[in-house]
C-alpha cells in the first residue's frame, strides 16, 4: 500500500496539480485544465459512437497482431531450421527495425486503401519482435531434448505440441507484453494520418481539425487509460496461459 502511494498515487496527484497551475497561465485553447478535460472525457464516453470507434480501432490492432504472430512464428521456425533462410532474414529484420514508422505510413498511403493502413502498420512494426522472440526461444531448447526427439523419431506435429510451442510460449508472451501498448498507439496514429472514416484516430483527427484542444487531450487520456487496461488484461490472461505450459 505504501509503495502504491509513493510510486504511483503521489506522482499522479503532483502531475495533476502542476497541470492545473500551468493551465491557469493560458487559455483553454492552449492548455485546458484537468477538470475541463475530465468533463470532456465524461461527455465522450457516454456517446454510443465512442464504443463503436474504440472497438474498430481495437479490431484493427488485433488483426495486425494476429498477422504478425502467424508470420512471426512461421519465419522464426524457418530461420531456426534453415541456415539459408536465417542468412536472408537477418538483414531484412534489421531493415524492418531500422525504418521509422512514419516511412511505413507514407508508403502505406501509396500502396493500400485507408482502412487497411492501420492493420499493415501494426503488423509491420511488431513483426520483427515476434520473429526474433520465436527464433531466440527455439535456440533455448536443450540439446538433450533434441536427442530424444531424434532417438524416438517423433513426428514434427508431436514435437510442435510437446516441445516447440511450450518453449517459445514464454518468449511470445514477453514479446506481446512489449508490443501491446505499441500496437494500440501505432494503430491510432495510422488512423489519424490515413484519415480513416471510423476509429478513435478519426475522432482525434476531427477534434484537431476543429482546434478543440480539450477534446484532443480527452481522447489522448482515453487512449492512455485504454492501453493500460488492455496491457493489464492481457498480462493476466497470458499469466494464466503460461501456467498450462509449466
Amino acid at each position: 500500500m505504501k509503495s502504491f502511494l509513493t510510486n504511483k498515487l503521489l506522482p499522479f496527484i503532483a502531475f495533476i496539480v502542476v497541470w492545473q497551475l500551468v493551465s491557469l497561465l493560458f487559455s483553454s485553447l492552449i492548455l485546458p485544465s484537468p477538470i475541463e478535460v475530465a468533463k470532456s472525457i465524461g461527455s465522450i464516453v457516454v456517446t454510443g459512437g465512442f464504443y463503436s470507434s474504440i472497438s474498430i480501432t481495437l479490431l484493427r490492432a488485433v488483426v495486425g497482431l494476429v498477422i504478425s504472430l502467424l508470420l512471426g512464428i512461421l519465419l522464426g521456425f524457418l530461420m531456426h531450421f534453415s541456415k539459408a533462410v536465417d542468412s536472408i532474414m537477418h538483414p531484412i529484420i534489421i531493415v524492418l527495425q531500422s525504418l521509422p514508422i512514419i516511412s511505413w505510413l507514407l508508403l502505406a498511403l501509396i500502396w493500400f486503401e485507408n482502412s487497411v493502413i492501420p492493420v499493415f502498420i501494426v503488423a509491420i512494426s511488431t513483426l520483427p519482435i515476434i520473429i526474433l522472440n520465436v527464433y531466440e526461444g527455439l535456440k533455448e531448447i536443450s540439446g538433450e531434448y533434441l536427442e530424444l526427439v531424434h532417438f524416438y523419431k517423433l513426428s514434427f506435429s508431436k514435437c510442435l505440441k510437446g516441445l516447440y510451442l511450450p518453449t517459445i510460449m514464454t518468449f511470445i508472451v514477453s514479446a506481446y507484453k512489449i508490443i501491446i501498448g505499441l500496437c494500440v498507439k501505432t494503430s491510432v496514429m495510422a488512423e489519424v494520418i490515413s484519415r480513416v472514416k471510423q476509429g478513435i484516430g478519426n475522432d482525434l483527427n476531427t477534434a484537431w481539425i476543429n482546434i478543440d484542444t480539450t477534446e484532443v487531450l480527452a481522447y489522448t487520456v482515453i487512449i492512455v487509460l485504454f492501453t493500460y487496461l488492455l496491457e493489464r488484461g492481457i498480462s493476466i490472461s497470458f499469466s494464466r496461459i503460461l501456467r498450462n505450459y509449466r
